[in-house]
């Protein structure tokens, strides 16, 4: 085998466990944008403690295959196709071992680090997941009073939204009952839709009161209650 593939090989074994580790971290935080440098380094790093005790695990395996006896590193290293066409099988059985034991601990390190609370090294969710989930109790629900920056007011019930770090990538949905206001007319009239997307580039801020489910039809927000704003 050229010597090319031989280390684009090993190139591939080294990142896949930073790579695979980088994909399922995803599920359980939300990133703001970082630059191709950041992300590089962050999974060569994830690789290099990932590949520790997959290397580990891969050097018992080839241990137990071969009755004890300790690979040639120097052999393997230049690929003497000699001494890896007599051990084949046992250098096969290793990279699986290794590729297993790299797609465990990515997966043990995710579930350890999903069980932690919320730490700046970890950023789970954005503001407005705060806001309008985790604030809130289960027998409540958030009704946001949203300020659009051409003066359009938008009230409703916080029905989902998207989490990216960035607000102008987000999107907000608003249940019914839906009320809109603006500056032309300052008393705010029922709407016929169901469901209202609103764009979070077009969000100037984010009124939110917290209101019993068992009361249905939330009200326009008195004068003198104070709503938490997020934006």
């Amino acid at each position: 085998m050229p010597a090319s593939w031989v280390s684009f090989l090993i190139f591939i074994c080294f990142v896949a466990p930073g790579f695979y580790f980088e994909q399922i971290s995803r599920t359980r935080r939300v990133r703001a944008k970082e630059s191709a440098f950041q992300e590089i380094s962050r999974t060569v790093i994830s690789s290099v403690t990932i590949s520790i005790p997959a290397g580990m695990a891969a050097f018992v395996v080839w241990l137990s295959v071969t009755d004890g006896n300790l690979p040639d590193a120097a052999a393997l290293i230049r690929w003497d196709n000699a001494y890896v066409g007599t051990h084949s099988g046992s250098l096969l059985v290793s990279v699986l071992g290794y590729l297993l034991a790299s797609v465990a601990a990515a997966k043990l390190a995710n579930h350890i680090f999903s069980r932690k609370t919320v730490t700046p090294l970890v950023h789970k969710h954005t503001l407005w997941t705060e806001l309008f989930r985790v604030k809130k109790l289960d027998e409540r629900e958030a009704v946001a009073m949203v300020v659009m920056k051409s003066g359009d007011i938008w009230q409703g019930i916080v029905g989902n939204f998207s989490a990216d770090h960035e607000t102008d990538d987000r999107e907000l949905v608003l249940y019914k009952p839906i009320l809109h206001r603006s500056e032309v007319r300052e008393k705010p009239v029922h709407q016929p839709h169901d469901v209202l997307v609103l764009r979070g580039s077009e969000i100037s801020s984010i009124g939110i009161n917290y209101t019993p489910k068992a009361e249905g039809t939330p009200s326009r927000p008195d004068s003198s209650r104070n709503p938490k704003k997020c934006r």
